[in-house]
């Protein structure tokens, strides 16, 4: 479902193992039962406290290198995609020297008219925020996400996204190809199957119990108004049966489990 989700929520339990959340350890962000007195809840006082302004804006630790980010997703902090997360601590340039057919010199962005939508790296390095924001982010590249902006934003799924998820067409740059080079859409025949189609930044838990390197999404969803569907191979791992789906026309989601 589509909500207007511009910013991290603010309401619901703080154990989420979809978004890798459990309940904070850091002092300042447990102090005076903070946990207790929000009844396990998300709150802005979670993260922000209105009398101090010793890490602005109001945060109750530093965030210059996503620790905030990091307390309560730390399950996300890995720095191999085998734990079934993208990794993060991974400088950029080190990535590109080892594999310069695969990255692109530097991240590039979808709409370089809007310094918004670029992907961020700290210190050289790919962290949570490369391509994550906090608040008033809509994943949409053609809008700047600012709070001066924020009534110019779309309403987005609440993955907090810098840039767009699909690109605008089959070949345009997504969130993906802004730093991996050479991958396209699947296109021959006019089906736009993007990156995120079939592979996720976070498909598992981060703990490793199930890897998945190339970060394979359990379960596939294709959507268009005008695809016709084949075969589609499950699992490499399993025997090569090809299950058919019906030969008309697309007009919901085909479902296919990835087990």
């Amino acid at each position: 479902m589509i909500r207007y989700q511009t910013s991290h929520r603010w309401d619901g339990p703080d154990t989420n193992p979809k978004a890798g959340a459990q309940p904070p350890v850091q002092a300042a962000l447990t102090t005076s039962g903070l946990r207790s007195r929000t009844g396990s809840q998300l709150a802005c006082v979670r993260c922000h406290d209105q009398h101090s302004q010793t890490n602005s804006p109001f945060l109750r630790v530093a965030n210059n290198s996503d620790q905030l980010c990091l307390d309560c997703h730390r399950s996300r902090n890995r720095n191999s995609a085998a734990s079934g997360t993208h990794p993060i601590g991974v400088t950029y340039a080190t990535a590109y020297a080892n594999m310069t057919s695969k990255f692109y010199p530097a991240p590039v962005n979808a709409n370089p008219a809007n310094p918004s939508s670029a992907m961020r790296l700290n210190g050289g390095s790919v962290i949570c925020s490369t391509c994550h924001g906090i608040h008033y982010s809509d994943g949409n590249s053609g809008n700047y996400d600012s709070y001066s902006s924020f009534a110019g934003l779309t309403p987005s799924d609440g993955n907090l996204l810098r840039t767009d998820l699909r690109g605008a067409t089959a070949n345009a740059v997504n969130i993906c190809t802004n730093c991996h080079k050479g991958k396209f859409a699947h296109d021959k025949n006019g089906q736009n199957v993007q990156c995120t189609d079939c592979h996720g930044g976070h498909v598992d838990l981060g703990d490793g119990t199930k890897p998945n390197s190339n970060l394979v999404k359990r379960q596939m969803t294709f959507s268009s108004a005008s695809v016709r569907l084949g075969t589609v191979r499950r699992d490499s791992r399993r025997p090569r049966s090809r299950p058919t789906l019906p030969a008309a026309t697309v007009s919901a989601k085909y479902v296919i489990p990835y087990r």
